[in-house]
């Protein structure tokens, strides 16, 4: 799973980030690139104004819906995004595209409430959570607390992208 907030907790505001700093965008680009990437529809819609009208070049973009005209789309595997009804269906997508290319790992990607579904799964045995700003906050309409996967995985590590941004990386000990 992978995800930015500032210090506050702040992920969104009007469906979009409030904030740009490339080497967050950079970051996330070297870790998702080539893997599948897990998100809900409304995140797959915003991407259109950022003009990725496909979703995530370079990934197979999994999108989770309620809306079953999307779902006949899974059959065509060919695609870069692929439409499931739930959680599970997601899950069995990325576990076979990920076997099918040399194992790469499954990144959860948002929104909120993909978020808040995958952050008790056991299945998710590592976490990249970007903190921007440096102690500012944003103003924003999307706040996610991901404590309790931060806690329930433990701190290995963290990485200083800029005096703006560091990531800090959770993982599962085996």
């Amino acid at each position: 799973m992978i995800a930015a907030t500032d210090s506050y907790g702040c992920a969104g505001l009007d469906n979009k980030l409030p904030w740009h700093f490339p080497e967050d965008l950079k970051y996330f680009q070297a870790m998702t690139m080539g893997c599948p990437v897990i998100m809900g529809h409304n995140t797959f819609k915003s991407l259109q104004s950022y003009g990725m009208s496909n979703g995530f070049k370079g990934r197979k973009n999994i999108v989770i819906t309620s809306d079953p005209v999307l779902w006949t789309k899974y059959l065509q595997p060919e695609l870069d995004v692929i439409y499931v009804s739930g959680i599970d269906a997601a899950k069995t997508a990325a576990k076979v595209y990920s076997l099918r290319n040399s194992n790469c790992d499954i990144w959860v990607v948002g929104g909120k409430s993909i978020y808040e579904a995958f952050i008790y799964d056991k299945d998710v045995t590592e976490f990249h959570w970007s903190v921007v700003g440096n102690g500012k906050g944003f103003v924003g309409d999307t706040f996610i607390d991901f404590t309790p996967i931060a806690d329930r995985l433990g701190l290995t590590g963290t990485a200083h992208l800029s005096d703006d941004v560091y990531v800090n990386l959770y993982r599962k000990e085996e």
